[in-house]
């Protein structure tokens, strides 16, 4: 379940680091249908995950591994008074995976990413927040 909602700063950190959470998940379960419900088309990197993830489960593939780890979420300062979108800074690790065909046979290897980011900017839509853009750093 997504945080309680509040249109705040804290609330912009907590839904970012939710939102990191989803995408673990559907890397686990090989099915985007929870994440897709909190991003918009305008996130290039959150459509090119869900297109990846939702490629491996047309070709019935399954993931061992891969599991990603959410360190910690801070919210990048914005000027005074702006009421716009927050820009949250996600801390993240991810361990090796293996991609396997549904009749259990290695078809590729990903490794590990460990101590990466994710900036996601949030923003609030009336009752729930959204992402609406992600670029990863890679360390």
């Amino acid at each position: 379940m997504p945080p309680k909602m509040w249109d705040d700063q804290q609330g912009a950190q907590d839904f970012a680091v939710f939102f990191a959470k989803t995408i673990d998940w559907a890397d686990a379960t090989v099915d985007t249908t929870y994440m897709s419900l909190y991003f918009e088309p305008t996130c290039d990197l959150c459509s090119k995950l869900k297109q990846t993830v939702d490629l491996a489960r047309k070709a019935n593939e399954s993931y061992d591994g891969g599991r990603a780890t959410v360190v910690d979420g801070v919210v990048i300062p914005k000027p005074p008074g702006d009421k716009g979108q927050y820009v949250v800074k996600v801390y993240m690790s991810t361990t090796a995976a293996v991609i396997k065909s549904p009749s259990g046979v290695v078809v590729n290897h990903v490794p590990g990413l460990p101590n990466f980011n994710i900036e996601f900017s949030v923003a609030w839509r009336g009752t729930a927040w959204t992402v609406v853009d992600a670029r990863l750093y890679r360390p």
